[in-house]
C-alpha cells in the first residue's frame, strides 16, 4: 500500500509539471481581486490577475489598459516588455511582476498613486485568437492632515464657527455634533478642488444661544470609514458680547437717526430759502415786465406824439399855403364877379368894385384867422356860399338889366393881390 501511494503521488506531480511546461490550447478564464481596491494617495498600488485553471502564460500576450485597448498601461508580448507602447504617464511609475507567470499569474505595480489613477483597470490574457479579461476597480483615497476650527468674533447674531479640511479624496462626509453626539444642522457647506484635484471642504455653524457649549466637527471617509474630529469648548463670556454689541448698535442707530433728522431739517431750511428766492425773483421779473410794458407804452406815445406833431406841422404849412391859395382864388372870384356885375350895371364905379373886393378879402382873411384848424374843403365850401350870396344880391339889384356888352378890365395893384 505504501508503494502504491508513493507511485500515485509521483504521477500526480508529473502531470502537474506537464501541465505547466507544455503549452495548453485549452480555454481559460481570468480571475482577480473582487470589489474595489483602495489605493492611498501617494502610495503604491498592486493589481494581480491569473489564469484559471493555472497554466503557463509566458507565451501569451498580457495587456493592462484602462478604457482604450490601444492605449495600454503595460504590455507584455512574446516574452518581452513592450515599454514603447505604454502610455507616457505610466512609463516611469509601473512594473509587471512575473514571478508566477508559469502558473498564469502576474501583478501590476503602480508607484506614487495620484487622483488620476482612480478608476477601472482591465487585465487581458490572449492565446492565439482566444482571450479573456478581468476588470478591477481602483479607489484612490486621501484623508485630511489638517482639520481645524476657526471661530469668528461674536456679534449680535451669535458666534460663527467654521470647520475646514483640505487635501481630501473623494469628497468626504462632514458634520457638526453636540456633546451628546447629536447632529447639529450646519449653517452652510462649501467645497472646492485644488491643482492636484483634491477637495477642500468648509462647514459653518452659527451658535445663537448658550445651549451648545461643546461642539465637535466630524469628518468621515465613506470608502475607508476613517473618521477625524476636532472639538471646541465655548465660554459663556463669548455671549456677553451680545449685550455689548446691542448697546453699541443702539448708540450708533441713535446717532444715525439724529443725524438724519438734522439733515432733514437743514434740507427743509434750504428749500424754504430757495423757495423765497424764487418768489422774489418772480416778483422782480413781474416788476421788470411791468416797467418794460410802461416803457413800451411811453415809447409808443412819444412815437405817436412825434407823428402827430409832424403831421400838424405839415397841416399848418398846408393850411398857410391853402390860406394864400384860397385868398387868391377868392380875390379872383370877386374880381370876376365884379366884372360881370359891371356888365350888368354900367353905372357902378370902379372904386365901389374895389371896395367890395377888399371887403370880401378881409372877410376871408378873418375867417382864416379864426378857423385855422378847419380843413381845406370846409373853407372852400364857405367861400362858395359867400360867392353864391353875393351873386344873389347882385341879381336882385339888376333885375331889369339886359345883356351887357364886354366887361371892363380892372387893374388891381400887386399889393392888393398879395
Amino acid at each position: 500500500m505504501g508503494t502504491r501511494n508513493v507511485s500515485w503521488g509521483l504521477w500526480k506531480y508529473f502531470l502537474y509539471l506537464l501541465q505547466v511546461v507544455v503549452p495548453s490550447s485549452e480555454q481559460f478564464t481570468v480571475i482577480g481581486s473582487e470589489g474595489p481596491v483602495l489605493a492611498p494617495l501617494g502610495g503604491t498600488l498592486e493589481l494581480s490577475c491569473q489564469l484559471s485553471p493555472p497554466q503557463q502564460a509566458q507565451h501569451m500576450e498580457i495587456r493592462w489598459f484602462r478604457n482604450q485597448y490601444m492605449q495600454p498601461v503595460y504590455l507584455y508580448r512574446d516574452g518581452k516588455d513592450m515599454y514603447g507602447e505604454t502610455i507616457s504617464k505610466y512609463v516611469e511609475r509601473i512594473e509587471l511582476i512575473k514571478d508566477a507567470i508559469g502558473k498564469g499569474k502576474v501583478t501590476l505595480r503602480i508607484f506614487k498613486v495620484t487622483v488620476d489613477d482612480d478608476g477601472p483597470y482591465r487585465c487581458l490574457f490572449k492565446d492565439g485568437e482566444f482571450y479573456e479579461e478581468h476588470i478591477t476597480e481602483v479607489k484612490v483615497t486621501a484623508t485630511s492632515s489638517d482639520l481645524q476650527i476657526l471661530m469668528h468674533p461674536p456679534n449680535t447674531k451669535g458666534v460663527m464657527l467654521e470647520c475646514h479640511a483640505g487635501g481630501l479624496f473623494p469628497l468626504p462626509h462632514m458634520e457638526w455634533k453636540d456633546s451628546k453626539g447629536e447632529v447639529i444642522p450646519a449653517t452652510s457647506k462649501s467645497h472646492s478642488r485644488d491643482g492636484n484635484k483634491l477637495f477642500n471642504m468648509t462647514i459653518a455653524l452659527l451658535i445663537e444661544t448658550r445651549s451648545h457649549r461643546n461642539v465637535t466637527c466630524y469628518l468621515q471617509n465613506h470608502l475607508t470609514h476613517q473618521e477625524e474630529s476636532i472639538c471646541v469648548v465655548l465660554s459663556g463670556e463669548l455671549f456677553s458680547w451680545k449685550i455689548v454689541w446691542i448697546t453699541i448698535l443702539s448708540t450708533i442707530l441713535s446717532v444715525l437717526i439724529a443725524f438724519l433728522m438734522m439733515s432733514f431739517v437743514q434740507q427743509n431750511v434750504i428749500h424754504e430759502k430757495v423757495r423765497e428766492e424764487l418768489v422774489q425773483n418772480s416778483i422782480h421779473k413781474e416788476t421788470d415786465q411791468c416797467e418794460g410794458d410802461q416803457s413800451e407804452e411811453q415809447v409808443r406815445e412819444e412815437s405817436l406824439f412825434d407823428i402827430f406833431s409832424a403831421f400838424f406841422e405839415n397841416e399848418e404849412c398846408d393850411g398857410d399855403q391853402s390860406e394864400e391859395k384860397i385868398s387868391e382864388e377868392s380875390f379872383q372870384n370877386n374880381i370876376s364877379i365884379h366884372i360881370e356885375t359891371d356888365k350888368f350895371d354900367g353905372d357902378q364905379s370902379e372904386e365901389k368894385v374895389r371896395e367890395e373886393s377888399f371887403q370880401n378879402i378881409s372877410i376871408h382873411i378873418e375867417t382864416d384867422e379864426y378857423g385855422g384848424d378847419q380843413a381845406e374843403e370846409k373853407v372852400r365850401e364857405e367861400s362858395f356860399q359867400k360867392k353864391v350870396s353875393m351873386h344873389m344880391e347882385t341879381d336882385e339889384c339888376n333885375d331889369d338889366q339886359s345883356e351887357g356888352s364886354g366887361g371892363t378890365n380892372v387893374d388891381i395893384p400887386e399889393e392888393e393881390k398879395q
